[in-house]
């Protein structure tokens, strides 16, 4: 199945298409003035851009905005939806939106909409303007998920970053600001994000990474005394630690090394 449609209705959206390319499909090195959008239904399709190479699969979405240039190449073939939006519109607030959280090309997970999908199914050969503007309220819908869907992707990425970042320094006594600052972040976005991702603020869960972290190394290292693993994780005090273990494992590190 194949079909393209222009939209004659004044909107942000210029056409959309649905195309199965065969194997071996290459498209040369490439740029466009406004955003474009390839939403992989079936098959493998390799991007390049300035970043790298990235493989889509079913489900993946690819966002190419203005300027930036990107390689199409599929070894076995691939079906694609695509949506291209006009390079010039007076809808501000859509393309703000856009060019919020696709200042480069991207590449995430994302359904495709059923409606969009049964939409596809029945194209018709020729739509009136009331079918038109059914299709672009599906449209609008489709731009939201993928807005939605990119969020998500930005949380994902972040809770690993602040993951790894957290396990890599559990043996440091960082403060909320020594944190911030090595992930280029504001005090108050970090306690932003941590209360969003995780719902609790930035020192409590380092704290808790840092005395899971203890936890195991009390059980691995069964000849380090408590005063041992309080340092090791970068506690001054023994109360201190003691205090702070016994709070978020509800036994004190004592008890919890001999399996109380």
């Amino acid at each position: 199945m194949f079909f393209y449609k222009e939209i004659a209705t004044p909107c942000i959206y210029h056409d959309y298409c649905y195309i199965s390319r065969p194997a071996g499909t290459l498209i040369k090195k490439h740029q466009h003035d406004f955003y474009q959008f390839i939403h992989v239904i079936d098959g493998c399709l390799q991007i390049e851009t300035d970043s790298g190479l990235e493989t889509l699969t079913s489900g993946h979405v690819h966002v190419l905005p203005p300027s930036h240039t990107h390689t199409l190449l599929s070894e076995n073939g691939y079906t694609q939806f695509g949506l291209n939006l006009r390079p010039n519109t007076e809808e501000r607030d859509w393309l703000k939106r856009f060019e919020k959280y696709f200042p480069l090309p991207s590449f995430f997970s994302c359904p495709l909409p059923a409606a969009l999908q049964q939409k596809i199914d029945k194209q018709p050969s020729i739509m009136d303007e009331l079918e038109e503007l059914c299709m672009i309220n599906i449209l609008d819908d489709y731009c939201i998920n993928i807005l939605t869907a990119k969020e998500q992707d930005k949380h994902d990425l972040l809770k690993k970053k602040l993951l790894r970042y957290f396990e890599l320094n559990c043996t440091k006594p960082l403060s909320v600001e020594d944190i911030a600052g090595e992930l280029s972040m504001s005090r108050a976005s970090l306690q932003r994000v941590c209360a969003s991702i995780f719902g609790c603020g930035a020192r409590t869960l380092f704290e808790r990474i840092r005395i899971e972290n203890a936890a195991k190394y009390l059980r691995q290292q069964s000849e380090a005394s408590i005063n041992d693993c309080a340092i090791h994780f970068g506690y001054s005090d023994i109360y201190i630690f003691s205090k702070s273990f016994k709070r978020i494992k509800n036994i004190s590190p004592l008890k919890f090394r001999n399996g109380e």
